[in-house]
């Protein structure tokens, strides 16, 4: 057995390190700049055949894709017409799903930057709006208070319905027939 390991041990090689690079003299070392240009072909050349691959198997696929479309039967051919419908009409679903949570979220105060925290469930679903209640009422602190809602003042809601009168009201014009009190009684 000692002899097979022995004969299994090879002596190592060396590899010799081309030396003309390293001992050339001064007057003939090489070009940098045309080294330069020959890296920045080969780099181009490697470039362009990649891009030659990946068109080669882009092609590869869809003459692959062709033969087997080809080869389905007429039932085979709508299965497959069915399937994509269905996907997409899942991806929908989903989409909209996804939109009502927002817009329920958004109603019940929740800022946008916490939308993802909240429980990915159908607002449209009782189970759905409940939970999502039930989370915003778990965590108020992310709840943005809702302003108050706007009032109108007296002079607001006459400024809105004929400048003259709220040029009365404001006080740029004088009236004998209209006073802020006999308004307030008219609009009561």
């Amino acid at each position: 057995m000692t002899e097979q390991s022995e004969a299994v041990e090879a002596p190592a090689v060396e590899a010799e390190a081309p030396t003309e690079a390293v001992e050339a003299p001064p007057d003939q070392a090489p070009d940098m700049q045309a080294l330069q240009q020959e890296l920045s072909a080969l780099r181009e050349a490697l470039e362009a055949s990649k891009l030659e691959k990946v068109a080669a198997e882009t092609k590869a696929q869809e003459e692959a894709e062709a033969i087997r479309v080809a080869s389905l039967s007429e039932k085979e051919k709508l299965a497959e017409e069915v399937a994509g419908y269905m996907k997409q009409i899942e991806s929908d679903k989903a989409e909209l799903m996804a939109e009502r949570r927002s817009h329920t979220l958004v109603k019940l105060g929740v800022p946008l930057k916490f939308h993802g925290w909240a429980p990915d469930v159908d607002p449209k679903s009782k189970e759905g709006q409940v939970r999502l209640e039930k989370w915003v009422a778990e965590h108020p602190e992310i709840i943005k208070a809702a302003p108050a809602p706007k009032t109108d003042s007296l002079a607001d809601k006459v400024s809105r319905k004929s400048s003259a009168i709220a040029d009365i009201l404001s006080g740029k014009k004088k009236s004998s027939l209209l006073t802020p009190e006999s308004i307030a009684k008219m609009l009561g």
